[in-house]
C-alpha cells in the first residue's frame, strides 16, 4: 500500500509538470520604446518607424523575422472585430499586462509573395483609442516573437 501511494504521488507530480514555453527562445534583454507602447526584444533586434496616414505603423525587426505593427483606433477595430475563422491554425484569448489581447496563427493566401502563415497579436485597451495590431509572416523564431508580443505594454 505504502508503494501504491508513493507511485501515485510520483505519477501525479510528473503528470502535472508543464513544458513553460515563455522560457523558450531568445532573451529579451532590452526595451524598444515606440513612443505608445514598449516591447522588450533580444539585444539584436531593431525598431523602424514608417509613414502612416491614419495610425502609427513601423517594423521590429532582427535579420530573419519582421514585426509590423499598425497602432490606432483604426488599427483593426476592436477585439470583438478579431473572430476564429475556417483559415485559423490556432486562436487564443489572454490578457497582456491585464489588457485583453487575441492571438492569432492563420493560413494566408498570399501566393504572390510567397507567404503561408501571419502570426498576429491584437491589443485592445478598451478605451478606443490604445489599439494596437502586431504581426509577422512566415516567423522563423515564432517562440521569441510570441515572447515579444507578450512583453507589450501600452504607455
Amino acid at each position: 500500500m505504502k508503494y501504491a501511494i508513493i507511485f501515485w504521488l510520483v505519477l501525479t507530480s510528473l503528470i502535472s509538470c508543464t513544458n513553460d514555453d515563455s522560457n523558450s527562445g531568445q532573451p529579451l534583454s532590452k526595451q524598444l520604446d515606440m513612443g505608445s507602447f514598449t516591447v522588450k526584444v533580444p539585444a539584436n533586434w531593431t525598431s523602424q518607424q514608417d509613414q502612416g496616414i491614419d495610425t502609427y505603423i513601423g517594423r521590429i525587426m532582427n535579420e530573419k523575422d519582421t514585426i509590423y505593427f499598425d497602432f490606432g483606433y483604426l488599427s483593426f477595430g476592436g477585439l470583438d472585430m478579431v473572430e476564429k475563422g475556417n483559415r485559423n491554425i490556432s486562436f487564443q484569448r489572454l490578457f497582456i499586462d491585464r489588457v485583453p489581447a487575441v492571438i492569432e496563427r492563420e493560413k494566408t493566401s498570399d501566393e504572390e509573395i510567397g507567404r503561408d502563415v501571419r502570426l498576429s497579436i491584437y491589443i485592445d485597451s478598451g478605451d478606443r483609442t490604445k489599439l494596437n495590431r502586431l504581426y509577422t509572416f512566415d516567423p522563423v523564431d515564432e517562440k521569441t516573437i510570441l515572447n515579444i508580443y507578450k512583453s507589450h505594454r501600452f504607455k
